[in-house]
C-alpha cells in the first residue's frame, strides 16, 4: 500500500509538472514575437539586387559620391528595425545634413549570419563593385564562429576548404556552440519557447551564484574565452581582417572597425580582454580607426536595448547610439566637412 500510494504520488507530481510545462510552453509560443514572412518581427525586409537590405545604388559610381560600405551581421543588418533605424542609414542621413546636402551613399552590406570571413568573401565576391571610398565593418564578439565549409575562392561556392588549415587530428569541435552538451541544449532551444527563455535566465542566475563555472552552458563566456590563436575561427577572423586592410590599403581606402559588446552580462562584463584582442590586433593591421562601442552599453540593462524580451539583437535604442559613436570618426576620416564640433569618441584609436 506504501508503495501503491508513493507511486501515485510520483505520477501526480509527473503528470502534474508535465501538464504545467506544456501549458507554459503554449503561452510563450503565442505571445513570443514572430517574424511573418518578408519581414523581421513585423518590419519590411526589401533587398536590392546584391541580396543587401537597402536600395539600389548607381554603377559605377557617381563621380561626385562620397560612398561609404558598412560591413556587419545581424547586429547591423537590423533585426526587428525599419531599414531606416540601421545605423548604416542613420549614418548616412546625418552625413547628408551634416555636410550641406553632399552626395553621400551609406551601404548596408550587413547579412545576419555572417562572420568575418564570409564578411570578407562577400567584399571581394559584390561589395566592391560599389566602389567605396571607406569601408565600416561592425565586428560582433561571435564573429570567431569557425566554419570549416566555407570556400576562400568564392562566397556562393559550398566546397569544405576552411580558411585556416587544421592539422590532421586538432580538435576544433571544442570551439563549436552546436558541439557536446551545449549543442544538445541549443537544439532543445530551437525546438522550444520555453527552453529558449529560460536556459539563458537560468544560466545566468547559477553562474553568478557560483554553481555553475562551465563555459558549455553560457556561450556568452566561450565566446569571450574564444579569442585566443589555439582557436581557428579567431584565426580565420585574423587573417579576414588583415586581408581586408590590405584590400583597404590598395585601394586608398580608410578601414575603420567598431567592436560590438554582447549585449548581456553589461553591469559586470566579462569580454574586455575579448575587445582589447581585437582593437590591437586592428591597430597592428593599420586599419584607420578602432572604435570600441563597449563605454556606450557598460554598466546599464542589457535588456533594455533588447529589440524584445526574448531577442538579443539591438534595438533602435542602440542602433541610434553607435550611430553618434561612429560620426566623428567617420567624418574625420571622411574628410567630410562638419557643420557642428563632436567631442572625441571613448574608446576610438584614431
Amino acid at each position: 500500500m506504501r508503495l501503491r500510494g508513493w507511486l501515485s504520488n510520483l505520477l501526480l507530481l509527473v503528470v502534474s509538472t508535465g501538464v504545467s510545462l506544456l501549458g507554459a510552453e503554449l503561452v510563450l509560443r503565442l505571445i513570443e514575437p514572430t517574424s511573418p514572412p518578408g519581414t523581421t518581427y513585423g518590419r519590411p525586409v526589401q533587398k536590392n539586387s546584391y541580396d543587401f537590405r537597402d536600395r539600389e545604388f548607381a554603377i559605377p559610381k557617381p563621380a561626385d559620391t562620397y560612398r561609404i560600405l558598412v560591413l556587419g551581421d545581424s547586429f547591423t543588418w537590423g533585426v526587428g528595425l525599419d531599414v531606416g533605424q540601421t545605423i548604416p542609414k542613420q549614418l548616412e542621413d546625418e552625413l547628408r545634413r551634416r555636410s550641406g546636402g553632399r552626395a553621400i551613399d551609406v551601404i548596408n552590406a550587413a547579412i545576419p549570419g555572417t562572420n568575418t570571413v564570409d564578411q570578407l568573401l562577400l567584399l571581394q565576391d559584390r561589395a566592391l563593385t560599389y566602389d567605396p571610398d571607406m569601408l565600416v565593418l561592425i565586428y560582433n564578439l561571435n564573429d570567431i564562429d569557425f566554419k570549416p565549409v566555407l570556400a576562400p575562392s568564392s562566397y556562393d561556392e559550398g566546397t569544405a576548404t576552411p580558411v585556416v588549415q587544421i592539422d590532421p587530428g586538432d580538435d576544433v569541435t571544442q570551439w563549436s556552440k552546436s558541439s557536446g552538451l551545449r549543442g544538445l541544449i541549443l537544439q532543445i532551444e530551437y525546438h522550444s519557447a520555453l527552453a529558449r527563455f529560460m536556459v539563458p535566465r537560468a544560466g545566468q542566475l547559477l553562474q553568478r551564484a557560483g554553481v555553475l563555472n562551465s563555459v558549455e552552458f553560457s556561450w556568452v563566456a566561450k565566446v569571450f574565452q574564444g579569442f585566443t590563436d589555439d582557436n581557428p575561427g579567431w584565426l580565420e577572423s585574423k587573417r579576414a581582417l588583415e586581408e581586408i586592410a590590405r584590400i583597404c590599403k590598395a585601394r586608398n581606402v580608410p578601414f575603420v572597425i567598431a567592436i560590438y559588446p554582447l549585449l548581456v552580462g553589461l553591469d559586470d562584463y566579462q569580454g574586455r580582454d575579448a575587445h582589447e584582442v581585437v582593437r590591437r590586433h586592428g591597430a597592428a593591421t593599420g586599419v584607420a580607426a578602432t572604435v570600441d562601442l563597449l563605454p556606450l552599453f557598460e554598466n546599464k540593462p542589457g535588456r533594455s536595448f533588447w529589440i524584445n524580451y526574448a531577442d538579443g539583437h539591438p534595438n533602435a535604442q542602440a542602433h541610434r547610439l553607435v550611430t553618434e559613436a561612429l560620426l566623428p570618426v567617420v567624418q574625420q576620416h571622411a574628410d567630410i566637412p562638419r557643420s557642428a564640433r563632436h567631442p572625441p569618441v571613448e574608446g576610438a584609436d584614431k
